[in-house]
């Protein structure tokens, strides 16, 4: 290993000349330092590293998680208000208010066409009634199915009490549901109008 002679003394710190070795201030002996270990040149590059791109793992899978088949919101049974019997009873007799006009009207015409016919004979009596009858077992269904079974769900008289018809589930009738309620309220009036009396009641 190389030395090389120190420049300055190591006890007074007096210069010293090369080659000395002894100090001229204060005689301390000269030591020898040795010299720096060589530095090893830095290796270049001749170009930047490329970068490295570490690909992601895919997320893992979800143990045990399922979603739920969807299903659609239905009304629970029993919700929402039942019309009173007051409000049923009054919105009846706005609907036979009307069917009894429409009635009147269609026998009053059936009367001036008998009457322009020639007059009344036993016949032309049997024909206005199987027609009176027919009309009005028609126009009693058809006016409570069809209104019952609209976008609006209610007659006449059911919309001027606020009063909706619907399933169990709040859902609108179809026509052949309204129809059935319809030959029902028939049938009660056949039987001293029993289910209106229950009604009252229930």
């Amino acid at each position: 290993m190389e030395r090389t002679t120190a420049t300055f003394c190591t006890q007074c710190g007096a210069r010293l000349e090369p080659g000395a070795r002894f100090c001229h201030n204060c005689g301390a002996t000269v030591g020898t330092l040795p010299s720096p270990a060589p530095v090893a040149p830095e290796a270049v590059m001749d170009s930047a590293p490329a970068a490295v791109t570490t690909p992601m793992a895919p997320p893992a899978p979800v143990v045990g998680q399922s979603w739920p088949d969807w299903q659609p919101a239905e009304t629970p049974l029993g919700t929402g208000n039942y019309a009173t019997f007051g409000e049923r009873f009054v919105a009846i007799i706005i609907d036979w208010i009307i069917l009894a006009v429409a009635w009147w009207v269609i026998g009053i015409v059936l009367a001036i066409i008998v009457y322009m016919a020639g007059g009344s004979t036993d016949a032309t009596d049997l024909a206005v009634g199987t027609i009176v009858a027919l009309t009005a077992f028609v126009s009693h269904w058809l006016y409570f199915a069809l209104q019952e079974s609209s976008e609006r769900q209610a007659t006449v008289g059911k919309r001027a009490m606020k009063i909706v018809v619907t399933d169990e589930h709040g859902r609108r009738l179809s026509f052949a549901r309204a129809t059935g309620r319809s030959f029902a309220r028939l049938l009660s009036g056949v039987f001293f109008y029993l289910g209106y009396i229950l009604a009252a009641f229930t």
